[in-house]
């Protein structure tokens, strides 16, 4: 009786060490910086707000515009950014809203060289209390 191996067989092994061997797949946004925080989340129709962004990477955070969508209505400033800390970078990003803009959510999302990052959700109310007559005692 003849002892063998099928060729099936050695096949299969053979793409099994393979796959073993091939890189492992990369993140679907392809960016290795991420938006920690933002604060604050609610953009005001008429005025222009001052957001607070938190991003990993340090020094190399090399941020070079953020979007938000939709736009209609939505003008960003001049971003600037402080010194990071323990390895997240906070920018500052000026937020004007027209006044007959839209309300709902909108994502803002952070562009690098590398790509964008994953995006982070801001909402423009439908209605906001205004606050007038304030008298000190």
């Amino acid at each position: 009786m003849k002892v063998g191996c099928r060729p099936a067989i050695v096949a299969g092994v053979v793409v099994a060490a393979l796959m073993g061997l091939a890189p492992g797949t990369g993140h679907a946004q392809g960016l290795n910086k991420v938006i920690e925080g933002v604060f604050p989340t609610q953009l005001v129709p008429g005025q222009t707000t001052v957001i607070n962004v938190a991003m990993n990477g340090g020094r190399n955070n090399k941020v070079t515009a953020v979007q938000i969508s939709p736009t209609t209505g939505i003008t960003i400033g001049t971003m600037t950014s402080r010194e990071p800390t323990e390895g997240v970078v906070w920018w500052a990003i000026p937020i004007t809203v027209a006044k007959d803009a839209a309300p709902g959510p909108r994502s803002l999302v952070a562009v690098a060289a590398e790509g964008p990052t994953a995006p982070w959700t801001l909402v423009i109310p439908a209605h906001t209390p205004s606050i007038s007559d304030i008298k000190v005692l």
